[in-house]
C-alpha cells in the first residue's frame, strides 16, 4: 500500500539493531511511518506492531493487517475527540506487549510520539516506547522515516494528488534510519503505574507534588 505513495525506502543503520529483541520507537509524521519500519525488518526478525485500536477497523489499514497478521498487532485502547486520537494508557496493554517481547521473542515497533498530521516534528515525545522498554528491560532503538517531500504524503493529502503522483512516477524517495540503541534499566511496576498516572487527569489529581516529580523522573532517559 505504501508503494502507492512513496518509493521503496533505503535503510541506514540496520547494524544498530541488537541481536536480541528490542523496542523500536519510530517517527510518526506520516500515516505510513510505522508500517514502513515494520516491513524493513520483518524478514529478519519476529516483530510486533503497536497500533491504536481503531486502526483495526480502519479500511486503509486492512491490507497491512492482512500482510502482517492480526496476531502480530498489539493494540492500545483509543478513541477520537474532535478528530484527534485520545489514548487510554493501561498497564495491561503494556503487559501483553512485554510478553510479546520477553516470551515470544518479538521486536516491538511503536510510534515515538503522537501522529503529527501537519508534516512537522512532534513538540514532545510520547511515553509508550520508554514504558515498554523499562518493563521488558530491553534496548530502545530510535528510528526515523525520512520522506523526501515538502508536503504531506499518503492519507494526509488528497486522493487526486496521490493518484497523479503514482501514475506520473512522481512518488518521493524515502530513507529509514535506525539510531544507536539505548539501554534502559528495569524499574518496578509500582513506579511504572505512577508514571502512567501522569497521563490520566483523574488519577493525576490524586497525586502529591512529590509523587508527580518522582513519576516524571521515572521516564527520563
Amino acid at each position: 500500500v505504501s508503494r502507492f505513495d512513496i518509493k521503496k525506502p533505503t535503510v541506514e543503520g540496520m547494524e544498530n539493531l541488537p541481536s536480541v529483541p528490542c523496542v523500536v520507537a519510530t517517527t510518526h509524521l506520516s500515516a505510513i511511518d510505522v508500517q514502513e519500519v515494520v516491513m524493513a525488518i520483518a524478514d529478519q526478525r519476529k516483530v510486533g506492531i503497536v497500533s491504536q485500536e481503531t486502526n483495526l477497523r480502519y479500511p486503509p489499514f486492512k491490507p497491512f493487517i492482512a500482510v502482517m497478521g492480526k496476531e502480530n498487532i498489539f493494540s492500545i485502547e483509543n478513541d477520537f475527540e474532535n478528530g484527534n486520537a485520545t489514548y487510554r494508557l493501561r498497564i495491561d496493554d503494556f503487559k501483553k506487549m512485554q510478553e510479546g517481547i520477553n516470551q515470544q521473542g518479538r521486536t516491538m515497533v511503536i510510534a515515538a510520539h503522537k501522529y503529527t498530521r501537519d508534516w512537522q516534528l512532534a513538540e514532545k515525545a510520547g511515553m509508550g516506547a520508554v514504558v515498554l522498554a523499562h518493563m521488558a528491560n530491553v534496548p530502545l532503538v530510535p528510528a526515523a522515516v525520512d520522506i523526501k517531500s515538502a508536503t504531506p504524503v499518503a492519507q494526509d493529502t488528497d486522493i487526486k494528488t496521490r493518484v497523479k503522483n503514482f501514475v506520473t512516477l512522481n512518488r518521493p524517495e524515502a530513507k529509514i534510519i535506525f539510531g544507536e540503541p539505548i539501554q534502559i534499566s528495569e524499574i518496578s511496576e509500582e513506579k511504572l503505574r505512577a508514571a502512567i498516572c501522569l497521563y490520566s487527569l483523574d488519577q493525576r489529581r490524586n497525586m502529591s507534588e512529590e509523587e508527580i516529580a518522582s513519576a516524571r523522573q521515572t521516564l527520563t532517559i
